[in-house]
C-alpha cells in the first residue's frame, strides 16, 4: 500500500494507488485513530508535486493555497 523512496536516513513515503489515501482516512477517523481536528490538519499539509521521472506533476489540488 505504501512506497518507500529516498535514500537511507531520507526516506519518505507515498501511496502506491492514490486511491488509498482517503480510505485510510475514513478507516482512521471511523476507528477513532484520528480526530477531525488532525483530518484537517492533513487536510492543509504542503502539496508535494509527483517527482517521478517522466510522470506528469499537475497543478496541486484546489483548496491547498
Amino acid at each position: 500500500m505504501l512506497q518507500r523512496e529516498g535514500s537511507k536516513s531520507r526516506y519518505f513515503y507515498r501511496f502506491s494507488d492514490p486511491i488509498f489515501q482517503p480510505y485510510v482516512i475514513l478507516a482512521g477517523l471511523s476507528g477513532r485513530l484520528i480526530s477531525d481536528a488532525d483530518r484537517r490538519r492533513f487536510q492543509k499539509a504542503e502539496w508535494a508535486p509527483d517527482l517521478t521521472p517522466g510522470a506528469f506533476a499537475g497543478d496541486p489540488p484546489p483548496g491547498l493555497f
